[in-house]
């Protein structure tokens, strides 16, 4: 045992006194001012305002000055997150909590799952509800639908897509469709799969009448334009018809389009027209070689090969640039509107590199890039803004980031995504082993194993340097070298 006792005491000591992060003048380590013990405990506030007090991996919470702050409970088990007047939590998949306030209002969205037999919560509206499956309830949303309702299920259900609200009894074999947008008029009629028809008359608009029968095999609809007497002439609304024997052929003629599908959806060549001009489009065969040029989008696909796509708005003010090369291995992204410009490039899954301008964007110091580099807080956060950022990534060695002259360095980056939530809060530090910080005013941090070993500079030639947080040695502006001992 007394050979033992000091393998195990000087290990310990070593991973405690190393934790100690101060020098006498303003240096660009994020942890400065703050207590840590190995990647498992960090607690303190440094000189940018940012607090942390972590129990790594049981608790974690991060703090701004402003009141934002990020606090995990053994994550991935339990988040919460707050910024602004804006916060919100989760618990498992069991229950999650959206709320905001405000000087006149207090809203707190909740919800309790115990997928998928119950759930019960109150949306921002304040209505309560609740959902035993498959007996009763009402529901929000579920999935990528609206104001869902059930009784009995399958007897009895109902569900809303922005206007449209579709109620089956039972489903989905008979149902029936109501739109709720002004001056529409729409029957629907359905015994699924055998036989459907929905017509719908819009007075502003046109008509539209859609059937199917053995469905997918047999669908057809036809449109046509109509106007209400005395209205000012406008350009004219899409009419014709479509049909589609599933899987052999299928085509739609109307004034705007044009298109044919052999074996849908593998084969098709047609043309849409709107008011920039016209588009065509070919597939032979979808998705391997895929053709498209036109007024708001480009498209040369040779998948998984290579390809590129470009995609504008209706106004022209914001651009899409999309490539790759041997999809999905590597690929890029250029990315312009007014807001913001943006590059990037990846390599999967090996190398991701990301810059971008920002034009009067608010980057949020914790809910974003931010949130994995304190030591940007300030260069962003000050000015609430980052005019700009650089992220680079080569997994599993290195990260990078870059904003408005701060940056920062950290191996090893076992995470292979560019924002870890509560991945990089809780369980980065454990494999962060080397991190190198600089801040605008020309300081730069090195940081080894958790504050074990420390040097670096500040502005105006002082230096520093601390091993195991016992030894210290600095170097001010005048020359002068203190050497401590802690």
């Amino acid at each position: 045992m007394r050979l033992t006792r000091p393998k195990i005491f000087i290990p310990l000591l070593m991973l405690c006194a190393g934790c100690r992060t101060v020098t006498p003048f303003p240096s660009a380590s994020p942890h400065e001012g703050r207590v840590r013990a190995g990647p498992f405990a960090e607690f303190g506030r440094n000189p940018d305002g940012v607090t942390v007090n972590a129990v790594r991996p049981f608790y974690s919470e991060k703090k701004l000055d402003n009141g934002d702050a990020a606090r995990d409970w053994l994550y991935p088990v339990g988040y919460s997150l707050r910024e602004g007047e804006t916060s919100r939590g989760r618990v498992l998949n069991v229950w999650w909590h959206n709320g905001a306030t405000n000087e006149t209002q207090r809203v707190a969205e909740h919800s309790l799952w115990v997928a998928p037999f119950y759930t019960q919560g109150r949306t921002k509206q304040g209505r309560d509800y609740w959902a035993l499956f498959p007996f009763y309830g009402e529901m929000p949303s579920l999935l990528f639908v609206d104001d869902v309702r059930f009784v009995m299920w399958p007897l009895y259900a109902s569900y809303r897509n922005t206007f449209v609200t579709r109620t089956y009894a039972p489903w989905p074999f008979f149902g029936w469709i109501d739109d709720n947008r002004r001056e529409d008029e729409t029957r629907r009629h359905n015994f699924f799969p055998f036989y459907g028809t929905s017509r719908k008359g819009d007075y502003a608009k046109g008509d539209w009448e859609w059937t199917y029968a053995l469905w997918p095999f047999w669908n057809s609809g036809h449109s046509l334009e109509t106007r209400v007497e005395g209205e000012r002439p406008r350009e004219p609304q899409e009419a014709g018809h479509a049909w589609m024997l599933f899987p052999l052929w299928a085509q739609t003629r109307t004034n705007r389009e044009s298109l044919d599908m052999f074996l849908p959806p593998f084969f098709a060549w047609g043309s849409r027209t709107n008011a920039l001009g016209k588009t065509t489009r070919v597939r032979a065969p979808w998705p391997f070689l895929q053709y498209e040029e036109g007024p708001m989008s480009s498209r040369r696909d040779v998948w998984p090969l290579a390809g590129t796509k470009t995609t504008r708005d209706y106004m022209a003010t914001s651009e899409l640039r999309e490539w790759y090369f041997l999809w999905p291995v590597a690929g890029g992204v250029e990315s312009t509107h007014p807001n913001a410009r943006t590059h990037a490039s990846w390599l999967v899954p090996f190398w991701y590199g990301q810059s971008t301008v920002f034009a009067g964007v608010k980057e949020s110091a914790l809910f974003s890039a931010q949130l994995t580099d304190e030591q940007l807080i300030r260069a962003v956060e000050s000015a609430g803004r980052a005019r700009e950022a650089r992220y680079k990534r080569l997994w599993p060695l290195f990260t990078y980031r870059e904003a408005d002259g701060a940056f920062a360095l950290q191996t090893l980056a076992l995470w292979p995504q560019q924002h870890g939530g509560g991945v990089t809060r809780v369980w980065a530090p454990f494999w962060t082993l080397y991190e190198r910080h600089g801040n605008k005013d020309g300081a730069v941090d090195n940081d080894v194993l958790w504050g074990l070993a420390r040097w670096g500079h500040g502005a105006k030639g002082k230096t520093y340097f601390s091993l195991l947080g016992l030894l210290r040695r600095y170097r001010f502006e005048d020359g002068a070298v203190n050497w401590g001992f802690f």
